[in-house]
């Protein structure tokens, strides 16, 4: 694509598109600047994978319960909770059996 005034530096002018200037007659970069994407391409596929790893490693080592604190300060009502016991689902099967039981009277 062909860009008029095209000036800065060349990582600017690679996301930007090439000026016509930088292409060899069959309209391809120039071979500098094919060197110059592939070297970006690879230096962000690497760092991508980097990345990923950090991310995970982050996730994986995160303390949920500081995170909500931070969030939403120390002076929360779930600070006071007791802990659960159980998940309530014994709770929810008791109570929509009751539900039914209840629907199922004339």
């Amino acid at each position: 694509m062909a860009r008029e005034g095209c000036s800065g530096s060349t990582g600017a002018r690679i996301a930007a598109g090439l000026c016509y200037h930088e292409m060899d007659m069959s309209g391809q970069p120039a071979s500098q600047d094919r060197e110059l994407l592939r070297l970006w391409v690879d230096t962000w596929r690497r760092a991508g994978a980097e990345l990923d790893e950090i991310r995970r490693h982050e996730i994986e080592t995160a303390d949920t319960q500081q995170a909500v604190r931070q969030m939403f300060g120390t002076e929360g009502s779930f600070d006071s909770s007791p802990p659960r016991t159980t998940s309530g689902l014994v709770e929810q099967q008791a109570f929509f059996a009751r539900y039914r039981t209840a629907k199922m009277r004339p």
